[in-house]
């Protein structure tokens, strides 16, 4: 009778192709920790220490389990982005992209993006013209020119 398993080089060529497939699929690293747990069961196997199917599930359970323990860590390490806090708007200059009344609402542009003002003013700020962040008010930037 034929114990029933699959070959190390199957679960090599899985985990290296979910590696492969987080290229091009926005799946958050998620695939290529699996496919590291793939790669792990794939050198367990080959190792000789899982023959059945069941130990190649519960060595795949395992290394799942650690690699969900390091994928936070490491994501957090490498993350490109760095974190900008909205608060930091304050003082900077923004462009009004219309003229916007005293004490009225407006859209100016800052950091490449438009965002919505309010005037604090009592003069109106022309289309143009530069003005400074004050403070914020949820996703309203509050103004004087």
């Amino acid at each position: 009778m034929e114990v029933l398993a699959i070959t190390w080089w199957m679960w090599i060529v899985a985990g290296l192709g979910m590696m492969a497939m987080e290229a091009f699929l926005p799946a958050g690293f998620y695939l290529f920790f699996l496919g590291l747990a793939a790669l792990g069961t794939g050198t367990v196997t080959w190792l000789g220490l899982t023959e059945t199917l069941f130990k190649q599930g519960l060595a795949t359970l395992i290394f799942m389990a650690g690699v969900v323990a390091i994928r936070k860590p490491v994501v957090n390490r490498f993350k490109l982005t760095p974190q900008t806090s909205v608060d930091s708007m304050v003082g900077e200059t923004a462009t009004a992209t219309e003229t916007i009344a005293a004490r009225g609402t407006g859209r100016v542009e800052l950091r490449g993006t438009t965002w919505t003002a309010r005037n604090l003013g009592d003069a109106p700020i022309p289309s143009q013209a530069k003005c400074r962040v004050e403070r914020l008010d949820g996703l309203t930037l509050e103004v004087r020119s």
